[in-house]
């Protein structure tokens, strides 16, 4: 959805009630029918071309694309505060 682009999803890092920093995603209700169902189409149709065509090699770019963090800087940076927080808890 953050390709959709246009400002329909936005990620803005904040402190979390921990106090720790975290991240708050969020959508634009009114861009819903114009630029998310769109950009929902788009994905969801290339996903089936790929699966019914068994392009495999377009189906696993396409895969390593979405699961690379840095693919998205505004994720990534979830990554980071993901793994401080792991440190701080002990957890992970």
């Amino acid at each position: 959805m953050l390709e959709a682009g246009d400002g329909f999803v936005t990620v803005k890092e904040v402190k979390g009630e921990d106090g720790r920093p975290d991240l708050l995603l969020s959508m634009d209700r009114k861009k819903l029918n114009g630029v998310g169902k769109p950009a929902i189409g788009e994905f969801l149709t290339k996903l089936q071309v790929y699966k019914s065509t068994g392009d495999l090699e377009a189906a696993k770019k396409m895969y390593d694309h979405y699961s690379e963090v840095r693919s998205f800087p505004e994720i990534y940076l979830f990554g980071e505060i993901h793994v401080c927080s792991d440190i701080i808890t002990g957890e992970g």
